[in-house]
Parts: C-alpha cells; structure tokens; sequence
C-alpha cells in the first residue's frame, strides 16, 4: 500500500478501511487517488478543509448529469469525509495524446473533434433546462480518452454560470499552450475544435479569436505564478 495523506481518511471511513491506495494523481488543490477495494477500483477525490463548496458544486453536477453526459459514475458523495467516491474509467489522458508527438494529427484531430461534441452535450443538457452552465475549468487534462475510443469529461468543481464561448476559448487555450506549444499542428487541432462546436451547434461564435487570444494570454500567466 502506498503511503499517503490519504491514510487517516481510509483508516476511520469504516467502509474504506480495507482498501489499499494503487496510484495518487496529480492535483493542485486537492488529493486524488486510484483506490482498490474488494478487488474493484474507485477514483477517491478527497476535498481540502475551505473548499465545502467546490465539493457540493461537483456532487451535484455528478448527479444532475450522470445519465446525459459521459462522466464517471458518483458512486459515494460522503458530506462528514467531503470527498466523492467515483467509477474508475480506464483510459488514457487527453492532454498527455494530443501532445505526444509519436501520435498522428489525424488521430489527435479525431479525439478533438469528441472534446468538442462531449462540451455541446454538457452545455446543451443545461440549456435545456434554461440554465446558463459551463465548465468552469475547460482544459484538455480534464479529459480521458478511452480503450473503446470515448471521451469521458472529469472535475466540475469549477462549474459556474456563464457563456458557451469562455470554455471554447480556454480549451483552445489549453490546446495552444501545452508542450509542445503554439506548433503548425496544435493552431490546426485548436481550429478544428471551433469548428467541430460550431457546426454542431449551426452557427459561428462571436469574437471567438479574441476570446482565444485573452484566455491564452491568462493561461500563460498563472502558469508564471
């Protein structure tokens, strides 16, 4: 068993306590582990004290949407713990295949294209409903990219109001701004995303290049700090 701060939580949850940690994920705010328990494995995300909200904002989306969009299943929302216990897709990160160079553009240029239809699915279920609600946190690391070849969306603890084209541009900002960054292929795959949204969704966004260049440009500023 890998030894983590993880371990306080599984040793006084009662139904965690035979589970064993296989794999913590990177996370800059909160802790997110591969968990193996009764020979089946869960992705444990376990909020930091301050952040209650970002927990019930992310619950909820989990719940609302587990029929309508491709996500991981909620299988636990434990409010005492605050942590969510969530299916565990097998796959491969989005971020991690669009930058790796022994990969074609074609195949990268197809795995963009379900990005962009998984986003119309998540922004249309709430339009539906009259409400105004997006990403919040539109970057391709929020992605997996299946062994059957589907795109899974992950972490809506950011989810807010807003319009359609703040997650457009800065999931176009993420594109760009990855390593490799701003190379012939990545300003390709970053178009090919805007137009695979607009034709889905039958008209062009408004202002979407200006919208691009300013998300790139606070992309490129929090990554200083």
């Amino acid at each position: 068993m890998i030894m983590t701060s993880l371990s306080p939580l599984l040793s006084e949850v009662k139904h965690l306590q035979n589970s064993s940690v296989v794999k913590i994920f990177k996370s800059k705010k909160h802790t997110v582990a591969l968990i193996k328990k009764e020979e089946k494995f869960f992705v444990l995300k376990w909020y930091e004290p301050g952040f209650q909200n970002s927990f019930f904002q992310e619950s909820k989306i989990l719940h609302e949407i587990k029929r309508q969009v491709l996500i991981p299943k909620l299988i636990e929302s434990n409010r005492e713990h605050q942590f969510l216990l969530l299916e565990y897709i097998p796959g491969k990160n989005v971020c991690d295949q669009i930058n790796n160079q022994n990969i074609e553009t074609k195949e990268k240029t197809r795995i963009i294209q379900q990005v962009a239809h998984w986003f119309y699915q998540f922004h249309s279920y709430y339009q539906q409903k009259s409400i105004s609600l997006i990403h919040g946190d539109a970057h391709l690391r929020n992605f997996i990219i299946t062994t059957n070849q589907t795109v899974y969306g992950l972490d809506f603890e950011e989810s807010k109001p807003g319009k359609v084209s703040e997650d457009v541009a800065n999931l176009c900002a993420s594109i760009l701004t990855t390593n490799p960054s701003f190379t012939k292929e990545k300003k390709q795959l970053q178009h090919q995303f805007i137009e695979t949204y607009e034709q889905i969704i039958h008209q062009q966004i408004k202002n979407i290049d200006s919208l691009v260049k300013k998300a790139v440009k606070k992309t490129i500023q929090r990554r200083k700090k």
